[in-house]
């Protein structure tokens, strides 16, 4: 599933399906060049999705402010989701 929000200008985040994992994993694909350029994935230890790159991948302030808005996204759903369930 790809997600595509107003304000992105340079990203796009294409959902992982995998019917047996608990967390939603991402792809982090550019706009232009359609390069597959990182993950968004919950991290355990941080308790909280996180971002990673792969190697050699610079991204601009922008890129920065996109990924940030979606990880902020995904937290407030999982914290609705979660008022929700008690």
């Amino acid at each position: 599933m790809r997600r595509s929000m107003e304000n992105e200008k340079y990203l796009v985040f294409e959902e992982d399906e995998n019917p047996y994992r608990k967390t939603k994993r991402f792809t982090i694909v550019n706009q232009v060049t359609n390069d597959d350029i990182g993950k968004i994935y919950w991290d355990c230890g941080w308790r909280q999705y996180v971002s990673e790159m792969d190697s050699f991948i610079r991204v601009s302030a922008g890129c920065h402010i996109e990924i940030a808005y979606f990880i902020n996204q995904l937290m407030e759903n999982r914290k609705h989701d979660k008022t929700k369930k008690r």
